[in-house]
């Protein structure tokens, strides 16, 4: 069965990192698999998408959303008080937060650092990543 929702990361990022153990942490009904940009799987389901290891992309009911859009519905799947959240940033354009967005991805190694190995996870955690 293919996993409903997918988010695409840079796995050698500290702050996609970060996000990543951020939504695994609050995924309580395990919506949400999870692949390095750079894994086999990544480059297949993306082969359409002119996809950059700056830029988080979240595939949801064969959608793919990037940027400050892939957080928005991301918050949003996460459902409680991010959902509120999410509805309240859908309210500022989404070009104003691609800007925001893009700044940091700019700088977000430098501010954050780089990971070259990952945490532990627990065996249900492990099942969720796509190589």
């Amino acid at each position: 069965m293919q996993p409903k929702h997918i988010i695409f990361f840079d796995g050698s990022c500290g702050l996609c990192h970060r996000s990543v153990q951020f939504i695994l942490s609050r995924d309580k009904k395990e919506l949400f698999h999870f692949s390095p940009l750079d894994s086999q799987y990544s480059s297949k389901a993306l082969v359409n998408v002119d996809s950059s290891a700056d830029t988080f992309y979240l595939k949801s009911d064969e959608i793919i959303y990037q940027k400050a859009e892939a957080w928005i519905k991301t918050l949003f799947l996460l459902g409680g008080t991010w959902k509120l959240i999410a509805i309240a940033l859908k309210q500022i354009p989404t070009a104003t937060l691609d800007i925001v967005y893009d700044f940091i991805a700019k700088y977000r190694k430098q501010i954050f650092g780089t990971k070259t190995n990952c945490d532990l996870l627990s065996k249900d955690q492990k099942n969720r990543f796509l190589f």
